[in-house]
Order: C-alpha cells, then sequence, then structure tokens
C-alpha cells in the first residue's frame, strides 16, 4: 500500500503530466525532425562532414549555408536529407524494395555530391544512382580487406535480393 507522500508524488505526476497536454507541450516540439536533423549528422559526419547539428538545422529550415563549411558538406547533408524523406514515404506507402527504388533512393544520396565514373568495366554515374560497374574492397588500401563484388553479380541475383528483403520487411510489422 502507498503511503500519503507516495499518492501525493504520484497525483503530483499526474498533474504535471495533465498540464502538460493540455498546454500542447508535444505540439510545439517536432521530434520526428529533431531525430531525422540529428541522423543526417551525424551519418555526414561519418563520410567526413564537420556540418554541426545547428548548422543543419538553419541549411534545412531557412536555407542559410554557413561559411565555416565546404559547400561540398553542405550538400551532402542536403542530399542525405533529401534520401531520408524519400525513404520515409516509401515506407509509409508500402512500396515495393526493387532494384529500381533502390537506383531511386541512390540518386537522392549522391545527386549534388556524385561523380561520373569510366571503368573499363563501363561508364556510370553515383549522381543517378547507377550500380557500380566496378569491384570495391573495404578496408585501408584494399589490403587485408573484405571484396565485394558489386559488378560481378548478375541482375537476376539482384532481383532476388530485393524480392527477399521486401517479403522479410513485409512479414516483419
Amino acid at each position: 500500500m502507498e503511503s500519503g507522500s507516495e499518492l501525493n508524488k504520484n497525483m503530483d505526476l499526474v498533474q504535471a503530466i495533465s498540464e502538460y497536454n493540455r498546454l500542447g507541450i508535444k505540439q510545439q516540439i517536432d521530434y520526428d525532425k529533431f531525430y531525422l536533423y540529428s541522423i543526417i549528422t551525424h551519418s555526414t559526419a561519418i563520410e567526413g562532414s564537420t556540418v554541426t547539428e545547428a548548422e543543419a538545422q538553419l541549411l534545412f529550415d531557412e536555407g542559410i549555408t554557413s561559411g565555416k563549411r565546404t559547400m561540398t558538406e553542405q550538400m551532402m547533408n542536403l542530399d542525405l536529407k533529401d534520401a531520408y524523406e524519400y525513404g520515409i514515404e516509401w515506407i509509409k506507402q508500402h512500396n515495393p524494395i526493387t532494384v529500381e527504388n533502390l537506383i531511386t533512393l541512390s540518386a537522392k544520396v549522391m545527386a549534388r555530391t556524385g561523380s561520373e565514373y569510366h571503368t573499363v568495366m563501363g561508364d556510370f554515374s553515383s549522381t543517378k544512382g547507377e550500380l557500380r560497374k566496378l569491384n570495391v574492397t573495404a578496408g585501408i588500401g584494399g589490403k587485408n580487406g573484405r571484396y565485394f563484388d558489386f559488378y560481378e553479380r548478375r541482375q537476376s541475383d539482384n532481383n532476388r535480393y530485393c524480392r527477399s528483403a521486401f517479403w522479410l520487411c513485409s512479414h516483419h510489422r
């Protein structure tokens, strides 16, 4: 059984929550936007961006760039914001995971900062989200790293992967 002081604390908490709801404080802060901006800032930091969360918010909400950061860093943040917003809508609409949809998403990630590549295996553009026509390794200088056969993977393998991923996502909601 609760003592009188514990009961008073519980009543105070209930009153505080009621007042919080009555004043609409939850609606004054867009937590989804706050989390998205934080995820973007930290994700681009992994890629070398030094844009702060405050600078990102000014860039995203007001279109104000920072004189302290390179345009490439700021465009990287804008690209990732566009890609996340596209991905969020994609998820809400329950669209299938297809190679074409992944290419569209990839194009958004690299829209302003991507490049054209000319390789022995062919040309491709990361700004268009095109599949890589080369193989890559991860690790220091590619040594003792992991080999990824992006180009050697056949289109049918990519389609099979997308069907499997879509099935997993649709059955684990």
